[in-house]
C-alpha cells in the first residue's frame, strides 16, 4: 500500500492521487494528514516503505512530517515548491529529501501537483476511461466561469479540494466541503456534473454554483488551468 500525504493545499492532490489509483486500477493508497501521520500512525507501526508527501503548506511542517517518516525507516519523495528564499538552516534540511519540484507561482503549482499525482496513478493503467484522461491531459479544456463580487466562503465536492483550495487563496476565503459550508455567506461551489444533482442542495440561497461537465479526476484540472487563463491574482 501505498503512503501519500500532504501539508498545506496538498491536500487535494493527494486525494486525488489516491482516489485516481482506486478507480483506474483498484490500487489502494492510504492518506495520511500531517498529525494522524505524526501522532496516530507512524509511532505504532513497525514497517518500511515509501510515501509521497505533496508539501504545498509551510516549510517548517513539510520537514517535521517528512523527519517523522524518515525516522521510521520510509523513503520519501517530497512535491514541492522551490527552496529559495526559506532560511538557510531550513532548506538545508529539506533539500536531502528526493523531490519532484513544483513551480513557485501558487496556480501552476497546483495545476502541476495535480498532473503529478494524475499521471502517476494512470502509469500502466488499462481501459477506456484511463485512455480517455491521457487524452484529457494532453489537450486541457478551458471552462467558463465568473467569480462573484464578495465571495465569503467557497465550497467543494470531494474532487474539486485541490481547485476550491487554490482559488481560495487567491481571494483569501476559506475553501471547506460542502457539508461545511455554512449557511447565510455567500459562496461559491465548485462540483462536477457528476456529483452536482448531491451537491446542489448545499448552494443555499447566496450560493452559486460552479459545476464541470468533465470526469472527475480532470475536472479540477480544467479548472486550475481555466483560474490560470483568468490571470488572478493572489491578494496581499
Amino acid at each position: 500500500m501505498r503512503l501519500i500525504s500532504y501539508t498545506g493545499k496538498g491536500s487535494g492532490a493527494a486525494k486525488l492521487m489516491a482516489n485516481a489509483l482506486a478507480e483506474l486500477k483498484g490500487e489502494q493508497a492510504l492518506v495520511l494528514s500531517p498529525e494522524r501521520a505524526s501522532h496516530h500512525f507512524l509511532p505504532y507501526i513497525d514497517a518500511e516503505g515509501k510515501a509521497i508527501i505533496f508539501a504545498m503548506g509551510d516549510p517548517s511542517d513539510t520537514l517535521r512530517l517528512t523527519e517523522a517518516f524518515k525516522l521510521t525507516g520510509f523513503e520519501v519523495l517530497l512535491v514541492r515548491p522551490p527552496l529559495e528564499g526559506l532560511p538557510e538552516q531550513l532548506r538545508a534540511k529539506l533539500e536531502v529529501y528526493d523531490a519532484y519540484e513544483l513551480p513557485q507561482e501558487g496556480v501552476d503549482a497546483a495545476i502541476e501537483a495535480a498532473k503529478y499525482a494524475l499521471e502517476e496513478a494512470l502509469k500502466e493503467a488499462k481501459g477506456p476511461r484511463a485512455e480517455r484522461l491521457w487524452e484529457d491531459l494532453k489537450d486541457l479544456c478551458c471552462v467558463s466561469f465568473e467569480v462573484p463580487e464578495g465571495v465569503e466562503a467557497i465550497g467543494y465536492t470531494e474532487s474539486m479540494e485541490l481547485a476550491a483550495l487554490t482559488l481560495g487563496e487567491i481571494l483569501r476565503v476559506p475553501a471547506v466541503h460542502v457539508q461545511h459550508l455554512p449557511k447565510g455567506v455567500k459562496s461559491l461551489v465548485l462540483t462536477t456534473s457528476a456529483e452536482e444533482a448531491w451537491a446542489r442542495r448545499f448552494a443555499f440561497g447566496k450560493g452559486k454554483l460552479v459545476s464541470l461537465p468533465y470526469d472527475p479526476l480532470i475536472a479540477p484540472l480544467s479548472f486550475l488551468v481555466s483560474l490560470k487563463a483568468k490571470e488572478l491574482v493572489v491578494k496581499h
